[in-house]
């Protein structure tokens, strides 16, 4: 690297510093370990606006920590997730709280939680506005997200209203956010979903016709190929893994482990199809 390339890096990292704000990690707010990771592909196309209705406002640090904790608990332990839903929060202090990070799949809004990032206000912003200070750790958020690729340039903008049936994230924050630039009244569908519409190999492909339609009122019931390995489908899955008792050939060996790869890659999904019917189930019973 030339001195050039080295002053041309540091200005760089200088700009995006000046755009991102501090996020609070993980073990700074007492965090559990998660129960379970499923990685996320960046940039996304749409970032979610929630309120958390409760918690209740935190004004104070302390407070704020006390709110990560009770959500944590409450999702993982109340809820049945892997960890707390959302991707961040913001609190009255005018910090951002990591929760789910940019890189993990959350569990705030399906069927958009493999392509968005989801950040809430704590509090209840039902009858008012969050004061100025959260909205601008919101707006830096997501400027940095996009300075860091990990937005997507053209993202859309949208309330958790607007993608289900919820008065999230109230009718103050959500007066707000409309005025917002990328902002959309008819959000585009989610660019990409948990599943197997990103695998093209063959052995997928044996396995589509024994899949489900996801968002019908019957998951279970076998139906056309629907590009989603659904928990119910075990036999499918041990259709895929074939067993040969010779030695393995260079090309045989690749096909195998392709097999492997695409087996974690069917269990990833139907983990985070179960967290995504729970939240379902979870938001039809409040």
């Amino acid at each position: 690297m030339t001195i050039m390339d080295w002053m041309m890096a540091v200005l760089r990292f200088a700009a995006v510093a000046s755009v991102c704000p501090r996020i609070v990690p993980r073990d700074e707010w007492g965090a559990r370990l998660p129960k379970l990771v499923t990685e996320m592909q960046n940039p996304v196309t749409t970032v979610v606006i929630h309120h958390t209705a409760s918690p209740a406002y935190c004004a104070t640090t302390a407070d704020c920590i006390a709110a990560m904790q009770s959500m944590q608990v409450y999702h993982q332990d109340g809820n049945g997730w892997d960890d707390i839903g959302y991707s961040f929060a913001v609190g009255g202090d005018g910090r951002v709280y990591k929760g789910r990070g940019w890189n993990r799949i959350g569990a705030h809004a399906p069927p958009y939680n493999a392509d968005s990032i989801g950040i809430t206000l704590i509090g209840d912003w039902s009858n008012e506005a969050p004061p100025k200070v959260m909205l601008d750790a919101v707006e830096w958020l997501i400027r940095c997200g996009v300075d860091t690729g990990r937005i997507a340039p053209n993202y859309q903008l949208v309330g958790h209203r607007q993608v289900r049936h919820t008065e999230c994230p109230g009718n103050g924050l959500f007066a707000v956010i409309q005025t917002w630039d990328h902002w959309v009244q008819d959000p585009a569908p989610p660019a990409r979903r948990p599943g197997l519409e990103h695998h093209h190999h063959a052995e997928a492909a044996a396995v589509a016709p024994l899949l489900v339609v996801p968002e019908t009122p019957e998951p279970q019931t076998p139906a056309a190929a629907a590009g989603l390995y659904d928990p119910s489908t075990p036999d499918a899955e041990q259709a895929v893994e074939v067993v040969e008792v010779r030695p393995l050939n260079k090309r045989s060996l690749w096909d195998r482990l392709v097999t492997i790869w695409e087996k974690e890659a069917m269990r990833q999904a139907a983990i985070a199809r179960r967290e995504e019917l729970a939240a379902l189930q979870q938001q039809d019973a409040s």
